[in-house]
């Protein structure tokens, strides 16, 4: 039986949904600079050239369950550091 890790991506949960690819590196930087494992699990479907992007985001950060709270809040302070509001809504079209 194969021994369940932190990056299985059954054990990882969604932490924030990320608008592209800059946004991804930023976070995933900020998060293993605080010793958090991560993965971004992107979006992108070549055949239908980025139709479901708008939808559901670029791609996802996912980590560990039992680190998910840490990260979230490393995630909003970065956030605000490069100028964009955690909280901000998306304007809708």
């Amino acid at each position: 039986m194969k021994k369940s890790t932190e990056t299985d991506p059954q054990s990882l949960v969604q932490v924030h949904v990320v608008e592209d690819h800059f946004e991804a590196e930023i976070l995933l930087g900020a998060l293993r600079l605080e010793g958090i494992e991560c993965i971004c699990r992107t979006h992108e479907e070549i055949a239908y050239n980025g139709l479901f992007v708008l939808q559901r985001g670029w791609g996802a950060i996912l980590v560990s369950r039992d680190q998910a709270h840490r990260a979230k809040e490393i995630i909003e302070e970065a956030l605000r550091v490069y100028g964009r509001d955690p909280f901000q809504e998306k304007p809708s079209c």
